[in-house]
C-alpha cells in the first residue's frame, strides 16, 4: 500500500466519524447495462489487457477522493438540513371496545333476562318476572341501564315493563318496573330506550274487538299502528298514529335522543308484507300523523328489501340486513346481505356479509342492538346469536342458543 492510499484511507476514516447519517443521501447505482448517453462507449477497438492493471488503483482513489469531497461538503461550517421526514399514513380511527355486557332472553325455554359478560361468555345474573315471559330488551348508551319487557303467561294482553340497572362488575343492581302504561287493547311491538336511559318508545298496534274481525275478516291484519314515547321520569306519554295497515318495526334512536328511526310498509299478509323503508321521525315536532312527521331514508339496495336495521347513535348510518331480489322472482329465497348505508345518502359504505339462499326462520337475519359507537352490533345470523364487530363475527353464548334469542347492549 502506497503512501498516499494510507493517508487517504485515513482521512476518509476521520471524515466519515463526523458524519450525521441523517445528512447522507441514498445511494443510486446505475445500470451496468445501460448503453445510451455518456455510459455508452464509442466504436473502436477494444480495451487491451495492459490497460486493466492501471485502470484498478486509479478508479479505487478516485473514488476515495471523490468520497471525502462529498463528506466535507456535507459536514463543513453551513447549517445542518433537518432530514426528509416522509409523511405518515394515516391510521384507522382506534376500535372502541365492545361493550362490556349484554342481556339476552330466549322466548320459549327460559322465563328469565340472562345478563352476560361480552368478552367471555359468563353469565352475571338473572332477572325476571314470575309468571311472565321476556318479549323483548333494549338498552341505554352507558350499556348498564336496560328495559325490558315481560307479557304474561296466561294474560298475553297484559305486559310489564321493567328497568334493570347493573353494577360496574356487570351484577344487577335495580330492578324495578317502570311507569309505562300502554292504552288498553293495544299489542306491544318494538321498544327502544333512548341513549339517555329518560325516555322509552314503544311500537303499538290497536287490536279490532272480535266484532269488528268477524265484520271484516281483514281487520287484524289492517292494525292501526301507532309510536308512542313515554318519560320515564314523569310517565307523559306523546303518540304519532300511522295509517292502517301500515306496520311498524326496528325503532333506534338516532342524534342522541333528537331522532327515532324505524322500520315502515304496508302489511297484507304473507306473502304480501312489503316491509322495507326507513324512516326518521324527529321528536321535536308535536305528535300528529307519523308518516308525514316523519322523512324516508332511500337506502341503494339494488332492489333488495330491508329486512332488520338500527341506526347508529350519532344518526349518520343506517345498519340492515337487506333481502336481495330473488331468482327465480317472488320466491322470497334471494341473498341476504349485511351492509352499512349512509343515512344521508343511501349509499352503501360498507358490506359486511353476504349470506346465500336461506330458509328464513324466526330470528333470522336480525340486527337487535348497536353499540353508540356503531362498530359493535348484535345481530342473528345462520341461526346463531352473534356480535359483528368491525366485520368479524363471533357467536356469543345465550340462553339454549335457540335462534329465537333476543339480547341489547
Amino acid at each position: 500500500m502506497t503512501d498516499i492510499e494510507t493517508r487517504l484511507r485515513e482521512g476518509l476514516r476521520a471524515e466519515a466519524a463526523r458524519v450525521q447519517p441523517d445528512l447522507l443521501r441514498q445511494l443510486r447505482f446505475p445500470s451496468r447495462h445501460r448503453l445510451h448517453g455518456r455510459w455508452r462507449r464509442r466504436s473502436g477497438p477494444p480495451l487491451g489487457p495492459r490497460l486493466l492493471p492501471w485502470l484498478a488503483p486509479l478508479a479505487a482513489a478516485l473514488a476515495v477522493v471523490a468520497v471525502i469531497i462529498g463528506v466535507r461538503l456535507g459536514v463543513g461550517d453551513r447549517p445542518a438540513v433537518a432530514p426528509r421526514v416522509t409523511p405518515a399514513v394515516t391510521a384507522a380511527a382506534p376500535a372502541v371496545p365492545i361493550p362490556r355486557y349484554y342481556v339476552a332472553a330466549n322466548l320459549h325455554t327460559q322465563a328469565k333476562a340472562w345478563v352476560y359478560d361480552s368478552a367471555t361468555g359468563q353469565v352475571l345474573g338473572k332477572a325476571g318476572v314470575a309468571g311472565q315471559l321476556p318479549i323483548a330488551i333494549t338498552a341505554a348508551a352507558d350499556d348498564r341501564t336496560f328495559a325490558i319487557a315481560f307479557q304474561d303467561l296466561y294474560r298475553p294482553a297484559f305486559t310489564t315493563y321493567m328497568r334493570l340497572t347493573l353494577r360496574a362488575d356487570g351484577d344487577p343492581a335495580v330492578f324495578q318496573r317502570l311507569r309505562v302504561n300502554p292504552p288498553a287493547s293495544t299489542s306491544p311491538g318494538a321498544m327502544a330506550l333512548s341513549p339517555d336511559g329518560q325516555t322509552l318508545a314503544l311500537a303499538l298496534f290497536i287490536d279490532p274487538s272480535k266484532a269488528a274481525i268477524e265484520a271484516n275478516p281483514t281487520a287484524a291484519v289492517n292494525r292501526v299502528g301507532e309510536v308512542e314515547l313515554i318519560s320515564l321520569r314523569t310517565g307523559a306519554a306523546r303518540t304519532w298514529v300511522a295509517a292502517p295497515g301500515v306496520g311498524i318495526s326496528d325503532l333506534s334512536w338516532g342524534r342522541g335522543s333528537q331522532t327515532l328511526a324505524f322500520l315502515a310498509g304496508r302489511r297484507g299478509g304473507p306473502p304480501n308484507d312489503s316491509l322495507g323503508q326507513v324512516r326518521v321521525l324527529d321528536v321535536s315536532r308535536p305528535p300528529g300523523g307519523l308518516m308525514k312527521s316523519s322523512t324516508p331514508v332511500r337506502l341503494r339496495t339494488a332492489g333488495g328489501r330491508v329486512q332488520s336495521m338500527q341506526v347508529t347513535d350519532n344518526g349518520a348510518q343506517v345498519i340492515a340486513w337487506v333481502r336481495m331480489p330473488s331468482h327465480p322472482a317472488d320466491t322470497g329465497r334471494g341473498p341476504l346481505v349485511l351492509a352499512a348505508f349512509s343515512t344521508r345518502t343511501g349509499r352503501q359504505l360498507r358490506l359486511f356479509s353476504r349470506l346465500p339462499t336461506v330458509n328464513g326462520g324466526v330470528g333470522y337475519g336480525e340486527i337487535f342492538s348497536v353499540d353508540p359507537s356503531g362498530q359493535h352490533i348484535l345481530i342473528a345470523s345462520e341461526n346463531a346469536f352473534a356480535r359483528l364487530d368491525n366485520g368479524r363475527v363471533t357467536t356469543l353464548p345465550s340462553p339454549a342458543q335457540d335462534p329465537t334469542e333476543f339480547g341489547a347492549w
